[in-house]
C-alpha cells in the first residue's frame, strides 16, 4: 500500500468515525488536505475497495471501512499519528 493509500485510508477511516455514513470522494476533497482532485481521490478509492480495505453498496455512493480497513487503520496508521504526535512534543520541547 502507497503512502497515497494510507492518507485517503486514514481520512476515510476518520470521517466515517465521525459522520457514521459513507465518505465519498468530494467529502474527503473538501475537509481534509490530502492534495490530490477528487477524481484522483476516487481512484485511490476504488484500489482501496478492490484491496478489501473499503465496501460500497453504490458504484457512485460513498465508501465505508470493512474489517480489514479497520484494522489496518488501528494497526498501523494510529500508530504512526501518535509517533507523530510524540515527535512533535519532543521537537517543541527541545526549542
Amino acid at each position: 500500500m502507497t503512502e497515497r493509500h494510507k492518507r485517503i485510508l486514514k481520512a476515510l477511516v476518520d470521517e466515517f468515525i465521525q459522520e457514521n455514513r459513507p465518505v465519498g470522494s468530494k467529502t474527503l476533497f473538501d475537509k481534509h488536505d490530502i492534495g490530490l482532485s477528487p477524481a484522483s481521490i476516487r481512484t485511490v478509492l476504488k484500489d482501496l475497495e478492490d484491496f478489501g480495505y473499503l465496501a460500497s453498496k453504490h458504484t457512485s455512493g460513498g465508501r465505508i471501512p470493512t474489517e480489514r480497513g479497520y484494522r489496518f487503520y488501528v494497526d498501523s496508521l494510529v500508530i504512526l499519528y501518535e509517533l507523530t504526535l510524540k515527535e512533535n512534543k519532543e521537537f517543541n520541547k527541545n526549542i
